[in-house]
């Protein structure tokens, strides 16, 4: 059960990493983001899985919650703007499969000429 957690936290952490190190930022906000990431995901994973949350947007509705408070927080403490911390820790939360098929739906309504066809795209 914990190996789990951990191994999401661990992935997290290096999403978040990854995604802050492309903004260019000093190095005790990447360890922040990543820590941030890990927390969130942890979170957000235990809650789905073990608390049996019913779906995965409420579970990821309190996780980014938890991030943005957190964030806050720590930016006071180090004194910088709480996006350089919060924002990439954030993006590990968003599902891609989910964001994938939002677009692609998109997509495909905006092709479709079918008046029938564009309804199920929207359903």
């Amino acid at each position: 059960m914990i190996e789990f957690i951990l191994r999401d936290m661990f992935f997290a952490a290096v999403a978040g990493f990854g995604f802050a190190y492309a903004c260019n930022p000093p190095l005790k906000t990447l360890i922040l983001s990543a820590l941030l990431a890990a927390i969130a995901h942890g979170l957000r994973f235990t809650l789905v899985e073990y608390f049996h949350f019913q779906t995965l947007a409420i579970a990821t509705f309190v996780a980014s919650f938890c991030i943005g408070c957190l964030g806050i927080a720590l930016a006071k403490i180090i004194k910088t703007p709480a996006e350089i911390i919060a924002f990439p820790a954030l993006i590990p939360m968003i599902p891609g499969i989910y964001a994938y098929k939002a677009i692609l739906y998109l997509i495909s309504f905006i092709r479709s000429d079918d008046l029938k066809a564009k309804s199920e795209f929207l359903v």
